[in-house]
């Protein structure tokens, strides 16, 4: 695969998946403030379609990115800026989403809107500050992977 069209691809599924950070960094403190059955409702509703297309994004994001730090492996300093985007991604993804974020989703799975626990906001605020960190990391491999872009000379 060409060097360029890999690194249009890997910019801009990293992208989407910094849009997704961001979408949930815009939500946080406004959910915090519902009662448990609604906060419940909308993980129930609103984060199926994160699960699915997110999910996907995300895989395809970390792909994407060892593909291009792959084809830009002779190339300085380009290289170096793809390999630490590819780091990044999958470190979050391993690291925070499966080591944090999953287990907290594993237990909104046990609940319904009319079974949340009275301390479900400590839970939630935890979501929220892990999905934070996430998107902090997403943003240093959004920025890595662009340095990578302006660094990559044509051949």
């Amino acid at each position: 695969m060409p060097t360029r069209p890999a690194l249009a691809t890997s910019l801009f599924l990293t992208a989407l998946n910094l849009g997704l950070g961001f979408s949930h960094i815009l939500q946080a403190g406004p959910k915090l403030e519902w009662p448990g059955a609604l906060w419940r409702t909308a993980m129930e509703t609103l984060y199926r379609n994160y699960a699915l297309v997110g999910g996907v994004v995300e895989i395809g994001s970390i792909l994407a990115a060892w593909l291009v730090a792959f084809l830009l492996r002779r190339d300085r300093p380009a290289r170096g800026w793809a390999l630490a985007s590819a780091v990044l991604l999958t470190l979050g993804f391993l690291v925070v989403w499966v080591g944090f974020v999953a287990p907290l989703n594993a237990i909104f799975a046990t609940w319904t809107p009319a079974t949340v626990p009275p301390d479900w906001h400590g839970p939630a605020r935890a979501w929220e500050v892990w999905h934070a960190v996430k998107f902090g990391v997403t943003t240093l491999a959004f920025l890595a992977l662009t340095m990578a872009v302006l660094a990559d000379r044509p051949r």
